[in-house]
C-alpha cells in the first residue's frame, strides 16, 4: 500500500496523505526524497527540488526537509513564527519568496483566526524577556494597545516640553520662518487658526517658549527602543541583523504576506478600472441619497444640516465599500481569506508591539511631515475646510451628526482602505515594479484618494509607514487596527473638547 501511494504521488504530483515520523531519507533518480518512517513512506521536499504541483523551497534553506501530512501542515503548527532564525537555516534579513514561505509553512488555509504564535523565542527577543510578552492572547493585546493609545491621546498629545533657554532663539527663528504659521492649529482640520495665531504672536514676542510635543518625543523613544533591540539581536546572532532597518528596500525574513495566483496580471488593469468607476459612481450615489433625504425631511423626518451631511457621506462611503468588495471578490476570486492568498491577517498572533510601535512612530512622522508641509503648500489650500473637518466639528456640536459621521472614518474605512491599498494595490503594483518602488507609489495613491491637496505629504508618509509595516510584520490586522485608532483620535478629541 505504501509503495502504491508513493508511486501515485510521484506520477500525479500529489502528496501521500499519511502522517508519520522520519527515520531515514534517500533521494531517488527523479529527485524526490523518500523517507522511511515508522508506519509508512511519505514524500518530502528538499532544497532545489521542483516537480509537478510542488512549490520550491526557499533559497539558502540548508538541507532541511519539510514533511507534509494529510492536512497539508508541517510538523510545526506555527509556520510563520514557529522557528527561530537559526533553525530556519537562513539569515533573519534574507527574504523568502511568497510561494516559498507558503511551502515552508504548509498552509492550505489563510484564515484570519488561525493561531500564529511563536513556539520558540523569536530572534528579536532577548533571553531575559518574559515569554508572555510575545505570547499574549488577542484580547489581552487589545487591552494593552488601547492602554498605550489612551496614554498617547490624553497625556502625550496634550502636553509639551520646552527646551532649555539656550535653544529658544534658534527654535523661535525656525518656527517664525514658516510661511503658513496659522496652520499649526491642527494638522487634520483647521478650526483654530485664530488661537494658533495668538500663540505664535506670544512666541514671537518672547512671552511663551517654543515647545515640542510629548507625542513626538515618545515617537523618538520608540525608535530608540527598536534600535536597542536590533543591536541586542545583532550581538546574539553574530551580526545577522543590521542596526538600521532597510527602510528603502524592505527584506522581510519570513517572506511577503501575499502569494498571487498565476495569470493575475492580466486581471489587474480591468479590476483597477472597475474600482475607479465604482468610486466615481458612489459619488453620484451620495448625491441621489442626499436628494432622497431632503425629500424625507420635507415629509417630516427631523434632519439637521450636520446630520444630513453625515448621512450623505456615510451612505456614499458604504456604497463605495460594497461595490469595491464585490469587484475584488468576483474579479480576483478567490481574493479574500481563507481561500484567497492576496493578503495575510492574523488576530491570534504577536501583533501587539507592532501596533504600538507603528502608532507612536506614525505620530512622529506625521508631525515632521506636517511641519515640512507648511513650506510647500500655500496657506489658502491649508486653511480650506474639508468634509472630514465638518464631520469632526459639526455645527452646534451636533452629537448625532458626529456619531453618524464617525462610523465611516473609524470603523469601515480603516478596514476597507487597508484591504484596498495594502491588500490589493500594493501586491498589484509589485507585479510590475520592484517592491521598494511599489511601496511609495501605493502610498501616494493612498494619499490622493483622500482628495486633500494640503495633506498629500503627511498622508503619503502615513501610507508609506503602514505599507512598510505590513510588509515587515506580515499581518494586515496590525495596519487596520492602527488605522482605526489613528482616525478615531480626532473624533474623540473633538467630542471631549480637547482640540
Amino acid at each position: 500500500m505504501r509503495d502504491h501511494c508513493t508511486a501515485f504521488a510521484i506520477l500525479t504530483g500529489w502528496f501521500c496523505p499519511l502522517q508519520c515520523s522520519v527515520t531515514r531519507c534517500r533521494t531517488d533518480f527523479l529527485g524526490v526524497t523518500r523517507c522511511n518512517r515508522v508506519k509508512c513512506d511519505a514524500l518530502v521536499l528538499q532544497r532545489g527540488t521542483h516537480r509537478w504541483g510542488a512549490h520550491r523551497t526557499r533559497q539558502g534553506a540548508g538541507r532541511a526537509r519539510i514533511c507534509l501530512s494529510a492536512s497539508g501542515t508541517t510538523s510545526s503548527e506555527s509556520a510563520y513564527e514557529g522557528r527561530s532564525e537559526s533553525e530556519r537555516g537562513g539569515s533573519p534579513e534574507t527574504p523568502l519568496s511568497p510561494s516559498a514561505s507558503r511551502s515552508l509553512s504548509g498552509e492550505r488555509s489563510n484564515s484570519i483566526w488561525q493561531r500564529d504564535y511563536a513556539k520558540t523565542r523569536p530572534a528579536w527577543a532577548p533571553d531575559w524577556l518574559p515569554a508572555f510578552t510575545y505570547r499574549m492572547p488577542a484580547a489581552i493585546q487589545v487591552v494593552v494597545v488601547l492602554g498605550f493609545y489612551a496614554f498617547h491621546l490624553f497625556v502625550l498629545s496634550r502636553h509639551s516640553w520646552a527646551p532649555p533657554a539656550m535653544f529658544q532663539p534658534l527654535l523661535r527663528k525656525i518656527v517664525l520662518a514658516v510661511p503658513n504659521t496659522t496652520s499649526f492649529a491642527d494638522p487634520l482640520d483647521k478650526p483654530n487658526a485664530k488661537a494658533a495665531a495668538e500663540a505664535l504672536e506670544a512666541i514671537a514676542s518672547g512671552k511663551e517658549p517654543v515647545t515640542i510635543g510629548y507625542d513626538s518625543i515618545a515617537g523618538l523613544a520608540v525608535v530608540a527602543v527598536i534600535l536597542l533591540f536590533r543591536w541586542m539581536a545583532r550581538r546574539k546572532h553574530h551580526g545577522r541583523y543590521t542596526l538600521i532597518p532597510r527602510l528603502l528596500r524592505p527584506m522581510p525574513s519570513r517572506g511577503l504576506p501575499w502569494d498571487l495566483p498565476k495569470g493575475v496580471r492580466s486581471k489587474i488593469g480591468m479590476t483597477t478600472l472597475m474600482l475607479l468607476g465604482a468610486y466615481l459612481l458612489s459619488g453620484y450615489g451620495a448625491v441621489v441619497c442626499e436628494q432622497i433625504l431632503l425629500f424625507m425631511s420635507v415629509l417630516g423626518l427631523p434632519l439637521t444640516i450636520p446630520t444630513l451631511r453625515a448621512l450623505k457621506v456615510l451612505l456614499g462611503h458604504l456604497m463605495w465599500v460594497f461595490m469595491g468588495v464585490k469587484i475584488l471578490g468576483n474579479n480576483l476570486k478567490p481574493f479574500f481569506p481563507p481561500r484567497g492568498m492576496w493578503m495575510r491577517a492574523r488576530v491570534h498572533s504577536n501583533w501587539c508591539w507592532w501596533a504600538i510601535g507603528v502608532y507612536y512612530v506614525s505620530s512622529l512622522l506625521f508631525n515632521i511631515a506636517d511641519f515640512v508641509n507648511q513650506f510647500l503648500v500655500p496657506q489658502s489650500i491649508l486653511n480650506e475646510e474639508s468634509v472630514v473637518s465638518k464631520l469632526i466639528h459639526p455645527e452646534n456640536q451636533d452629537g448625532v451628526a458626529m456619531a453618524i459621521g464617525s462610523i465611516g472614518p473609524c470603523i469601515t474605512a480603516p478596514v476597507f482602505e487597508e484591504i484596498l491599498y495594502r491588500g490589493y494595490l500594493l501586491p498589484s503594483i509589485a507585479c510590475f515594479m520592484p517592491l521598494w518602488m511599489a511601496i511609495p507609489v501605493s502610498s501616494v495613491l493612498f494619499a490622493a484618494h483622500h482628495l486633500n491637496l494640503g495633506g498629500m505629504l503627511p498622508l503619503s508618509v502615513l501610507g508609506w509607514a503602514w505599507a512598510y509595516t505590513y510588509v515587515m510584520s506580515g499581518n494586515l490586522f496590525v495596519c487596520a487596527f492602527t488605522h482605526g485608532l489613528w482616525n478615531s483620535r480626532v473624533f474623540l478629541s473633538s467630542l471631549l473638547g480637547m482640540d
